[in-house]
């Protein structure tokens, strides 16, 4: 199968993933590392693969840890994740309300 990305952007997601696991604990979210795989639906030997650089978090298992602790996906896949463009999204929210008003007005009529 061929390889998306490098080996160092692989590395990277798996250093942000077992950090924001890390952070989980240390913050007293979860209690424990074994707490935590039970309720991110993976075995403890998977975690520790992971941890150790044998294996890579799966898609599945950065789905249920946002689903579970609501730990974002994109702070483990970037970097930097993309934040959302507020001015933009209150433009078009405004628009929208202008265009239902115009309708609401129309029917009315």
């Amino acid at each position: 199968m061929p390889q998306l990305y490098n080996d160092d952007i692989e590395n990277q997601i798996r250093t942000r993933f077992i950090q924001k696991c890390d952070d989980l604990i240390s913050t007293g979210r979860v209690d424990s590392y074994a707490e935590l795989c039970r309720s991110i639906e993976i075995s403890p030997a998977s975690f520790n693969q992971v941890k150790t650089g044998v294996t890579k978090p799966t898609l599945q298992m950065l789905y249920n840890l946002q689903s579970v602790y609501k730990v974002s996906v994109e702070s483990i896949l970037f970097i930097n994740p993309p934040k959302l463009n507020m001015v933009f999204i209150r433009s078009q929210l405004s628009a929208i309300q202008e265009s239902l008003e115009k309708l609401e007005g129309a029917i009315s009529v």
